[in-house]
């Protein structure tokens, strides 16, 4: 980090104490001695910000909506992912800096409600600020998706590499920590916002951390991500609004997926909850039964009885509690369409 100089840097996935205190440690080395993390390991989200300039407010915010706990291969519902939201003190004045990292896609998807209800929250959270705002980290998604117009449509952000014209794809198809085949992906953004009385720019941006190297032998990398290095200048705001047609259009189209997703999670749980209550009725009575097989019978039906329970676990705890972050993500939505920002 010492060749970049960078003034602030911040890191995602950073998932054990040894990794972040190596980061803590080089940072400090390259001059950023002020640091902000969210606790490391199992639902710690995996952010990390250190910085020169002195950190004046910190916060960190869950993400509601965060997926499915039963697909334990996937993690993301595990790993307590948010948003870290920081208030830095530059000679300019006040910056916001946002750290976070959304739900992964995992090929396949089924995620993008839950990653839209996410960016909305963020979005929201974001929208009153007199102060500019920096939002980076891994965000999950591409730049046609309906995800990105929400951001820059109805949140006021620009894609700081649209604004240079200079996009590099970010998720690499040659890391050795990829399978093949793999396709590379432009889905780690720095997102900017000008304040009402002061403004920022991005005068530079390009990938870095891309090398791959050797560690006894074998192949290596950094991550799968390259990182990103930007140069921003502070000065007086430069934003033009948002059009409100485009805006409209926005909020329909992601009014459109949230409803399908709401759709979707109301019909799994709906599903959950016959499952659970079926299997209980099955499995009881063969509890009690006698007979040669019963021993065997008596284990199958507590097998049975224990899927019953989970499932009605599943559907009364977090399918629910889904459900309730996606309806909020409507209603935020609704917000920001009525009043996008200016």
């Amino acid at each position: 980090m010492a060749a970049l100089a960078p003034d602030v840097a911040a890191f995602q996935e950073v998932w054990t104490e040894a990794a972040m205190e190596a980061l803590i440690l080089s940072g400090r080395e390259a001059g950023l001695v002020h640091v902000w993390q969210n606790r490391p390991g199992l639902a710690g989200s995996g952010l990390l910000v250190l910085s020169k300039l002195p950190i004046l407010e910190s916060r960190f915010e869950a993400f509601e909506s965060r997926g499915r706990p039963e697909r334990v291969w996937h993690g993301d519902y595990h790993s307590g992912k948010g948003f870290g939201d920081l208030t830095l003190d530059t000679a300019a004045g006040p910056v916001r800096f946002v750290v976070t990292h959304l739900h992964a896609g995992y090929g396949t998807d089924g995620y993008d409600g839950t990653r839209l209800a996410q960016v909305i929250q963020l979005t929201a959270a974001l929208r009153s600020t007199a102060t500019p705002v920096i939002a980076v980290g891994d965000f999950n998604l591409e730049e046609d998706e309906v995800h990105h117009r929400v951001l820059t449509d109805l949140g006021g952000f620009r894609d700081a590499a649209i604004e240079r014209g200079h996009r590099q794809q970010t998720l690499l198809a040659n890391s050795p920590y990829r399978t093949a085949p793999a396709v590379e992906e432009r889905i780690d953004y720095m997102f900017i916002r000008d304040g009402r009385s002061l403004g920022a720019v991005a005068r530079t941006i390009d990938r870095v951390f891309e090398e791959i190297f050797e560690i006894d032998g074998r192949p290596a990398a950094h991550s799968d991500h390259a990182g990103l290095l930007a140069s921003l200048e502070l000065d007086r705001p430069t934003q033009l609004p948002a059009g409100s047609a485009r805006s409209r259009e926005t909020a329909l189209a992601a009014s459109k997926l949230l409803e399908l997703d709401l759709d979707t999670t109301r019909r799994r749980r709906t599903t959950r909850l016959g499952f659970g209550v079926l299997s209980l009725l099955i499995a009881l009575p063969a509890c009690f039964g006698g007979g040669v097989h019963s021993t065997r019978r008596r284990f199958l039906a507590a097998l049975l009885g224990a899927v019953g329970v989970g499932n009605l676990g599943l559907a009364a705890g977090p399918t629910t509690r889904q459900i309730g972050a996606l309806d909020r993500a409507v209603e935020r939505l609704e917000t920001l369409e009525d009043s996008p920002f200016r």
